[in-house]
């Protein structure tokens, strides 16, 4: 992993001599370690990504990510019909 100066952004190289950018931010919640990462081809993308999380993270607090919460939503909310 090569140092770079972005804020929650680190570049690598793959095995395929790509940059890649790894985006990871992480946050104390209720005494436990909480992390969210993705990785992007493109700076521009994980920028946007990072403050997007970090606006929502400010804004919401440190949530976990939409798809773990997913089915349990979507089995909560959706009524059946019989």
């Amino acid at each position: 992993m090569v140092e770079f100066d972005k804020p929650y952004i680190a570049e690598r190289i793959t095995s395929g001599c790509r940059k890649t950018y790894r985006v990871q931010i992480r946050r104390r919640v209720d005494g436990k370690q909480r992390s969210l990462c993705k990785t992007f081809r493109h700076l521009k993308n994980a920028k946007t990504w990072r403050n997007k999380k970090l606006a929502e993270i400010e804004l919401h607090g440190f949530l976990p990510h939409t798809s773990q919460l997913g089915n349990r939503l979507i089995f909560h909310c959706i009524p059946v019909l019989e």
